[in-house]
């Protein structure tokens, strides 16, 4: 049987790893003519790691957000689910976005719209396990974005 914080570290654990890769992408985009075989993993690590910690501290934003947009609907099957989109998705485009201007060095267009709708997928992808985890119930309002 799986603990919650066995479930939460393995969650968190997925994240960084998928936010990894993903950034490994970006350099790969950016960095393909100036690149630094050596220094890639590191860095792509590293900007895991701020991605991850950038959903720590929206998620308190999610969390409000998700409240009042959730509170706004009408009680269907669907809310949960509208609920996600509206929220999740624009937040983690702002998340994305502030990490392409940090990945492109305050130039963000380097890398292009795709890689952030890419990373928006990549977020909501990872997301799958907890939400397995949940009986395939959204857990709105969680402190990862």
């Amino acid at each position: 049987m799986v603990t919650d914080s066995t479930q939460l570290a393995l969650y968190v654990l997925a994240k960084l790893i998928a936010y990894t890769v993903w950034c490994a992408v970006g350099i790969q985009l950016l960095w393909a003519s100036e690149r630094e075989e050596n220094g890639e993993l590191m860095a792509a690590t590293g900007y895991g790691l701020l991605r991850l910690l950038m959903g720590v501290f929206f998620g308190i934003v999610i969390w409000l957000l998700g409240t009042m947009v959730a509170g706004s609907l009408w009680k269907t099957s669907q809310r949960d689910i509208i609920t996600y989109l509206l929220v999740y998705v624009p937040v983690r485009w702002v998340e994305w976005t502030i990490l392409a201007w940090v990945i492109a060095r305050n130039s963000p267009e380097r890398i292009g719209y795709g890689w952030r709708f890419g990373g928006i997928a990549i977020s909501c992808l990872a997301d799958v396990p907890i939400i397995a985890a949940a009986g395939w119930m959204l857990p709105l309002g969680r402190f990862f974005c």
